[in-house]
């Protein structure tokens, strides 16, 4: 007397435990890949510096609704990696940041940007 769906179940059973295995070695390679690439960038790194712009100068940013920013720098672009990492909402990922003299940082929609106009190097004055 034998059982013929023993057979059956067991297929079914394996091909479904190799995929919730399956799944869980995806996400626990994805999960350590985002903590080395976190730890490798610091902390305090969640944006990227542009190629060809100093950091040091000085700058007039224009935005589409015709408001002007005037004597910041440029520090970087929001990394949309390193915000997701980070726990940030999907709209705060297009963001630039800009740093007064002060020190304030100003953050702006990449998408409201006109224009970006190199006024002066800091020091050249």
């Amino acid at each position: 007397m034998t059982e013929t769906w023993v057979p059956t179940a067991l297929v079914f059973v394996s091909f479904g435990a190799t995929v919730v295995v399956s799944v869980a070695l995806l996400w626990l390679f994805f999960d350590l890949r985002a903590h080395l690439r976190h730890r490798r960038l610091g902390q305090d790194q969640c944006f990227r510096t542009l190629p060809g712009i100093d950091r040091r100068s000085l700058m007039q940013v224009r935005l589409k609704d015709g408001q002007v920013f005037a004597d910041v720098r440029l520090v970087g672009v929001m990394d949309a990696d390193a915000a997701r990492n980070a726990g940030l909402p999907h709209p705060l990922t297009n963001l630039v940041a800009f740093e007064r003299d002060d020190g304030s940082r100003l953050w702006v929609d990449a998408a409201a940007i006109r224009v970006l106009e190199t006024v002066r190097a800091r020091g050249s004055e």
